[in-house]
């Protein structure tokens, strides 16, 4: 009687330890998101004149998930000022535009679970739809250099973005985010009299906490 009591214990406690590394693992935090937002430098290629490039600024939402101790996906949906500014003929044209930005990234994290300190590299496309723009040039200009009235930029505009940073963990479901991203336009961004083919480029810092789900 005592021995089947005891073997009923051990099984008891076996299958509670069982039980908690399970409810463990289905609790693990495997999706994060929070505010994301950056500074940095946007440009247009192929257009005329000493290209000086536009400061570009971003907020919004950033989003991963990473089951995998290396591979992770995710991306941001942020608000994005680009543009350029530059001058031509000795006047400074300028032109921002104001675009919803969706960059998808698959990402891979260097060392493990256990690192408060995670490098990480990522690559993917990124989709943008411009909201609004904002146009600043010489008006005797107009002719020679862009139709101003039409809109000068797309709006719709398609790249590939890549970056590293690292993810440092700040708290139990806390993780502060800091990335150097480049994106690279593969779509005519700018609608201009010569009929060039011009696409956008930004090369921006980003930072962002994202919360553990």
């Amino acid at each position: 009687m005592k021995k089947t009591l005891l073997l009923a214990a051990m099984a008891m406690i076996g299958f509670a330890a069982n039980a908690q590394d399970v409810q463990k693992k289905s609790n693990a935090q495997y999706l994060s998101i929070g505010p994301v937002a950056g500074v940095g430098m946007s440009w247009v290629s192929g257009l005329p004149g000493n290209n000086k490039g536009m400061r570009s600024t971003n907020f919004g939402l950033g989003v991963i998930y990473a089951k995998n101790e290396h591979w992770g996906w995710g991306g941001q949906l942020i608000v994005s000022a680009e543009g350029y500014d530059l001058t031509y003929g000795g006047n400074e044209f300028k032109a921002m535009p104001l675009y919803l930005r969706m960059p998808l990234r698959a990402y891979y994290f260097f060392g493990d679970f256990k690192n408060t300190v995670r490098p990480k590299v990522y690559l993917g496309p990124s989709l943008a739809f411009k909201m609004s723009e904002n146009d600043n040039m010489p008006a005797r200009d107009q002719d020679n250099f862009i139709n101003r009235n039409s809109g000068q930029f797309n709006t719709f505009d398609l790249g590939v973005n890549a970056g590293a940073g690292v993810n440092i963990k700040m708290g139990r479901a806390l993780w502060l985010n800091l990335d150097l991203a480049y994106t690279q336009g593969v779509l005519d961004a700018v609608d201009d009299l010569a009929g060039n083919y011009n696409t956008n480029m930004n090369l921006g810092f980003n930072a962002g906490l994202l919360f553990g789900l």
